[in-house]
């Protein structure tokens, strides 16, 4: 072999032993392999609306993005549930028949005997102050009940002493200077009944801090409604749980301020977005309300999201649209007719002094 040959193999294999030594020193140098990060496999409980879980598995952060997209759809469903039940209720009521005077009459004369014929005797008792909208002179003409009017301008003027029942029709547009006069007059004792717009045109003035208009409106649409205070006096005569009830076109839909002092009596699944057993919304009766009472002074306010009347067809006055199967007039007429014999029973107070309300 010749030198040169010689010499240039033996270059190369030093060559090589020193390229693998190098390798062999860097790879020593490189820090220690990661561990293999495992995945943060979680199972977590998501509370639903409505009180129920469900179980989401994966990682935290997946979790954390399914969540609000889990409750809401769930809530979705529940909706539509619910508006699917009312709907198949609504179905199965009876609506739009002909109730005569005389079905009324027997509603007070079943449940508070011999009232008709000695204790309701004195028309100045009860007042009605006619509105735009609502004419509760027609129900109470069908019950038999004796009463006053008087225009809406005129309450500013009238002396309000020895009535015990106060109606305000829809719409309600009192003078300012009698909003006064109808708090005094409740705080002493009288009871008030308030229907559909007299809400915001009236009782939110006169009465700040209980309740006042969501601002929102209805159809004129019947809806669902089920008792709420099964055990108020103002439920006599009927023996279920759930009934219909017509609202006016633009009926103004309440909001409850204060429901330590506000008890609602009724509410429709449908407005309220929740079902009878109050499963969806989280504070449901700030929602939905259909009738809804509170105490002031000595005195009581009732209010109704609708009208006190018939809501029937012009030309035929007798019809109902919301009757109650076994009092025959509708829940609105019932919780409304319960109110007024309450107030017209109750003895007058001899404190006249105005209560710290």
């Amino acid at each position: 072999m010749k030198k040169s040959s010689i010499l240039f193999l033996s270059a190369a294999l030093l060559c090589l032993s020193l390229s693998s030594a190098a390798a062999s020193d860097w790879s020593e140098e490189l820090p220690p392999r990661a561990p293999e990060i495992k995945k943060n496999i979680q199972k977590v409980t998501v509370p639903l609306s409505g009180g129920s879980n469900t179980v989401l598995q994966g990682s935290a952060s997946t979790i954390h993005e399914q969540a609000p997209y889990i409750q809401k759809r769930e809530q979705a469903a529940q909706l539509a549930r619910i508006d699917a039940e009312a709907g198949s209720f609504l179905a199965r009521a009876k609506t739009d028949q002909i109730i005569p005077p005389a079905v009324f009459r027997a509603f007070i004369e079943n449940n508070y005997p011999g009232f008709l014929l000695h204790a309701q005797n004195n028309e100045r008792a009860l007042v009605v102050v006619r509105g735009q909208w609502d004419n509760s002179t027609r129900p109470l003409q069908s019950l038999g009940l004796k009463y006053t009017t008087m225009k809406e301008k005129r309450l500013a003027e009238v002396d309000l002493s020895g009535v015990k029942v106060l109606i305000i029709d829809c719409a309600g547009q009192i003078p300012r200077l009698a909003l006064q006069k109808i708090r005094d007059f409740v705080a002493h004792g009288g009871y008030l009944l308030s229907t559909d717009w007299t809400l915001n045109n009236t009782l939110a003035k006169a009465f700040p801090g209980y309740i006042q208009w969501s601002g929102e409106n209805t159809d004129g649409s019947i809806t669902d409604a089920f008792v709420v205070a099964p055990d108020s006096p103002l439920f006599k005569g009927l023996n279920s749980q759930r009934y219909t009830w017509k609202l006016d076109r633009m009926s103004q839909l309440v909001r409850v301020i204060n429901p330590s002092r506000v008890r609602v009596l009724a509410r429709s699944s449908r407005l309220a977005a929740t079902d009878v057993q109050l499963r969806v919304l989280s504070d449901p009766l700030l929602a939905g309300a259909l009738a809804c009472e509170f105490n002031f002074g000595h005195g009581k306010v009732l209010h109704l999201v609708g009208h006190f009347e018939n809501c029937a067809n012009i030309f035929k006055l007798n019809l109902l649209p919301d009757p109650a199967p076994e009092a025959g007039i509708s829940l609105r007429q019932v919780i409304s007719t319960n109110f007024i014999i309450e107030g017209l029973r109750k003895e007058p107070q001899t404190n006249q002094e105005l209560p710290g309300n």
